[in-house]
């Protein structure tokens, strides 16, 4: 919007011609600049202009089918609520009448403003009084049900700072909602308790508990059953926790009711948030009367949910006892294993480590090291994707005795698994199995797979294995290094090896620098580089230069090398030329 010509009458004016506009852009333009004409104008003429003559704009029929200007407009009375403090009376009235709308977005930005003024620290009781509770009634009883279905979501702002009698009022308000007679509004109603009871006091549930059952029991839309459980959880954590005897009464029928209701959205909530309703009940009163309710749910008919169910074992496992793992999940794992949704399979792989780390070494031998074999040996890659992601974890527990006779061989195979991420995520386990077996058991098992895959046709591989190279000589020392690991890198650098082979190798030496004295670098780790810089692929030599510009420069910059770098200031690829120079101007300090 161009600037008005003149004072505070002539930018009102001259925003009335513009938000009254035929072009509809010009209008939405003129509704984002609102506040800067209250700004400009003043609370008082706001108070005692703009906002009759947006209200009068609101009702006007070109207007009021224009969803996009509605919307805009209510986005911008809340900005405005900054500029008429304490004048609020004047502006509630109009974003009531935005709630009566058709369009959801526009109705829902309209509570939500009313929302915001209930919670501004100057809005008092009085006000509340006075002009939110008789809007709230209005639209709780609308002849209309979009305005019902909307209002839903002022309760739970109008209640904190209600006095007690129209909090009485708002409760016997809700509940006449939750049973409108229109499916949306009882929906509406549904997913809106949760919040409206974290602001009612235990005090008042007895007001709300009905209305929670009721809802429970609606046999029209699962969602509705699906928000009760949400529900559930607020009860349980803010109103009964440690409080078995109310629990049984109130929420445990709900819950597990919802674990065999008929639609699977419905029991596939429970299984999602079972281990927040385990940790707020506790294990005594999960262990009596919701371990059969959540095996079932395990063993449910639709994979969505039995997925779900076996996930949440991992977030179990700080609340389930060892007892409860032993006697009710882990018997389920052979099933599991050979379930026919790959998704289930998967989600048992990504908890088993969790699990076994929990049971003791000897429990887990006998009873998870079949189930573990077969999932790394699933037909699905993301079923051996998620059990090789924990492999090192599980090794740990079973120990290495079983490992070398049981899981060895398989791991062995999945470094030529052809999933990429598989080959992966086996490199990316062996710095913590060279960890907690030692020096030999990684010399004898497992380097011949981290070095073979230096060579990957895969760059992620070959980029995993090298960095991975760098932490297990960390981990082994200066002298494992150099005696042991050396010559097994600098050998794969050689005429017959790929040029993708030749760039690892050159990307792998500065992990191994971190481990060595200058002497041994310039010995051992120069003539490589040097090779480097005299490759005949262009993408080497630019490779082997970009080594030399990192913080190890300061170890290869010798006579022999800035003689090569010279020359391959006039190579004929024109990115190496470049490099070269920049290299050669670095000083060693």
């Amino acid at each position: 919007m161009s600037k008005a010509p003149g004072g505070i009458t002539d930018a009102l004016s001259f925003f009335e011609e513009e938000i009254k506009s035929d072009d509809q852009q010009i209008r939405l333009h003129a509704v984002q600049k609102i506040n800067v004409i209250a700004h400009c104008i003043g609370p008082e003429k706001t108070v005692s202009e703009l906002l009759p003559l947006l209200f009068d704009l609101s009702k006007q029929e070109q207007f009021l089918n224009d969803d996009e200007f509605l919307f805009r407009l209510a986005e911008q009375y809340s900005v405005l609520l900054s500029q008429i403090k304490g004048s609020y009376t004047s502006i509630i009235p109009q974003i009531e009448w935005l709630a009566y709308q058709e369009e959801t977005v526009i109705r829902d930005k309209a509570v939500e403003v009313l929302g915001i003024i209930c919670s501004l620290d100057d809005f008092t009781q009085t006000g509340l009084s006075d002009d939110i509770m008789p809007a709230l009634k209005r639209l709780a009883s609308a002849e209309w049900f979009t305005a019902r279905l909307s209002v839903c979501a002022l309760f739970q702002h109008a209640y904190p700072k209600a006095p007690e009698n129209l909090k009485q009022e708002l409760r016997k308000l809700y509940a006449h909602l939750a049973a409108d007679e229109t499916p949306m509004v009882r929906r509406a109603a549904a997913l809106r308790l949760k919040e409206f009871c974290k602001v009612v006091g235990k005090e008042h549930l007895s007001d709300i508990l009905p209305v929670y059952r009721q809802l429970s029991q609606d046999d029209t839309q699962d969602i509705i059953r699906v928000a009760c459980v949400h529900t559930s959880l607020v009860l349980i954590e803010q109103h009964f926790k440690d409080n078995p005897e109310e629990n049984k009464t109130h929420t445990l029928l709900v819950l597990t009711a919802a674990t065999e209701d008929r639609s699977w959205r419905v029991r596939l909530t429970v299984a999602q948030n079972f281990s927040k309703i385990v940790e707020s009940l506790g294990s005594e009163m999960t262990n009596a009367f919701l371990m059969t309710p959540f095996v079932n749910l395990m063993k449910d008919s639709e994979q969505e949910v039995r997925a779900a169910a076996v996930s949440v074992i991992k977030d179990l496992c700080n609340s389930f006892s060892i007892e409860q793992l032993q006697n009710y999940i882990v018997p389920q794992f052979s099933s599991i294993t050979m379930d026919p949704s790959q998704m289930v399979r998967a989600a048992l792989g990504g908890v088993i480590s969790t699990v076994a780390k929990k049971l003791d070494k000897e429990f887990s031998q006998k009873h998870l090291l079949t189930n573990i074999s077969d999932l790394m040996k699933d037909e699905a890659h993301e079923v051996r994707l998620q059990i090789v992601s924990n492999a090192a974890d599980i090794c740990v527990v079973l120990g290495k005795d079983v490992v070398i006779h049981s899981l060895l061989g398989v791991i062995q195979g999945l470094i030529m698994d052809n999933q990429w991420r598989i080959r992966k995520s086996v490199i990316e386990q062996m710095p913590e199995l060279a960890r907690k077996f030692g020096q030999e058991f990684f010399e004898t098992k497992l380097e011949s797979i981290i070095f073979s895959s230096l060579s990957d046709s895969v760059h992620a591989v070959r980029f995993a294995a090298l960095k991975n190279v760098g932490t297990i000589c960390q981990h082994f020392g200066r002298e494992w290094t150099t005696n042991h690991v050396l010559n097994k890198v600098t050998d794969q650098y050689n005429e017959t090896s790929g040029f993708s082979t030749r760039i690892t190798i050159l990307h792998t030496l500065p992990e191994i620098a971190q481990v060595m004295n200058q002497d041994q670098i310039q010995s051992h780790l120069l003539p490589i580089l040097k090779k480097g810089l005299n490759d005949s692929v262009p993408n080497v030599r630019y490779c082997a230069c970009k080594k030399l510009s990192e913080p190890m420069s300061n170890h290869f910059l010798t006579n022999d090398i800035r003689a090569d770098l010279e020359r391959l200031k006039d190579d004929t690829d024109p990115d190496v030329q470049q490099l070269a120079k920049e290299v050669s101007a670095i000083k060693v300090v």
